[in-house]
């Protein structure tokens, strides 16, 4: 027989003190083990936010590139993979919006992507970059809450003022 005790005011009339003290040690416990489960999640999305960033300052062009390549995957890879658990069809002849669209401005992007040098005034960058955000917000929109690197991108676009300023 199982008994599932919930985290709320126990009734006076039929509880016992022992009762009423385990059901509080019980709900602290699960409370205690919810926020290390939070904390910890929310400390390996602020460590990838960091790792992510391809607009941190004092880091190589090098590493940039490499950033931004890294983002534009991931957010490939979450458009597919939404696409894919909603059935929609990103191939469309001539997408007029929604997904499909912003499939096909991801393939026009890729090329530039491989030719991507260091940035002399962050056009290419930030042209990437609007596209990887779009994918998520978009994604997001249509397919929920994102995992971990999806995530932290969506965060670091609230932390990116669009004329390259951070905030």
């Amino acid at each position: 027989m199982k008994v599932r005790l919930r985290c709320m005011a126990p009734d006076r009339r039929r509880s016992s003190w022992a009762v009423t003290g385990l059901r509080k040690v019980i709900c602290a416990m699960q409370s205690a083990a919810t926020l290390k489960m939070l904390r910890a999640q929310s400390l390996k999305i602020a460590s990838l936010v960091l790792q992510a960033d391809p607009f941190a300052p004092r880091i190589s062009d090098a590493e940039r590139n490499k950033r931004v390549r890294a983002a534009f995957q991931a957010a490939g890879d979450r458009l597919d993979n939404c696409a894919k658990s909603k059935q929609i069809d990103l191939t469309p002849r001539s997408p007029s919006g929604g997904l499909p669209a912003l499939k096909a401005q991801w393939l026009e992007m890729a090329p530039k992507l491989a030719r991507l040098r260091p940035p002399r005034d962050g056009a290419d960058l930030d042209e990437t970059m609007d596209v990887v955000f779009e994918i998520e917000q978009q994604t997001q929109a249509a397919c929920g809450t994102p995992d971990d690197l999806d995530q932290a991108l969506l965060l670091l676009l609230l932390t990116q003022d669009r004329s390259g300023v951070e905030r």
